[in-house]
């Protein structure tokens, strides 16, 4: 079915009465808008881990995620569950919001720490706080940051428990990394 594209909208608009709009058809006009923003018109990701994930005193460590909320650009996966699970990579030029949550189990020795990574040489972000007396430490951080296609952004977890602890699943509030084009 073709639809009219015939302007005819008030002449306050940026096409005069009589112009026609570059667009065949509906589809084609709905395709060209995907396009530019996305089939949810939101360019972004959201993933956690299902699993807690075990981090070693002192140490480091990339946290990995094997499942996603969402993961929306017209120029390819953000996220992939099968191959460098712990890593977004950007497909999109801009400025982004990085945000993640994570729990660490209940223990009251040393600090919890948590930071961002970018192409596994630069961080653009950490959060450090001293662990609970008593039950778990949330920490809950967010950066906003321009971002090349191609790079990517990474979790590092690392603590001072004096042995290895659980950074913990719960919910959707733990274990989840996300950006968000803004």
């Amino acid at each position: 079915m073709a639809v009219d594209t015939t302007y005819t909208s008030p002449p306050t608009l940026a096409r005069a009465a009589g112009q026609t709009l570059p667009y065949a058809n509906y589809e084609d006009l709905l395709s060209d808008m995907q396009h530019v923003a996305g089939t949810t018109g939101h360019i972004g990701a959201r993933v956690y881990n299902s699993s807690s994930f075990s981090v070693n005193n002192a140490t480091g460590t990339v946290l990995t995620f094997n499942s996603e909320r969402y993961d929306t650009d017209p120029n390819g996966n953000i996220h992939s569950t099968s191959v460098d699970t712990g890593r977004l990579t950007i497909q999109t030029t801009g400025k982004y919001l990085v945000f993640f949550t994570g729990e660490y189990a209940a223990d009251p020795d040393g600090y919890r720490e948590f930071a961002f990574r970018l192409d596994g040489i630069t961080f653009i972000a950490a959060m450090r706080v001293p662990a609970l007396a008593s039950g778990v430490t949330r920490i809950a951080f967010g950066t906003v940051y321009d971002l090349n296609a191609s790079s990517y952004l990474e979790v590092l977890a690392e603590h001072t428990a004096g042995a290895a602890l659980n950074v913990v699943a719960g919910g959707n509030y733990s274990l989840e990394f996300g950006c968000a084009k803004v």
